[in-house]
């Protein structure tokens, strides 16, 4: 019987480098198949990450690519602002 990877979620937005924040981009998580699409206010949320350190990255037209570094926790929600040049 497989076991269910433990996993935990990240909640964030994107921002530019102003701060303001950056409508649908992109959102990966590397090396794994999680991907998402911020919302009209740049939020975006991705349950089911494996637990560890993770690298995000955003692309946005119009903007350089971004990335951020966590670290997720079992059962715990992180929040994570990303920023796009």
């Amino acid at each position: 019987m497989a076991v269910a990877p433990i996993t935990g979620s990240i909640k964030g937005v994107v921002r530019n480098r102003n701060g303001s924040l950056v409508a649908g981009a992109t959102i990966v998580v590397l090396g794994t198949d999680a991907s998402v699409q911020a919302d009209q206010f740049g939020r975006f949320s991705l349950d089911s990450v494996t637990v560890g350190s993770r690298i995000l990255e955003a692309r946005a037209v119009g903007y350089m690519m971004g990335r951020a570094q966590t670290n997720v926790r079992q059962g715990a929600g992180q929040q994570l602002d990303i920023f796009v040049g």
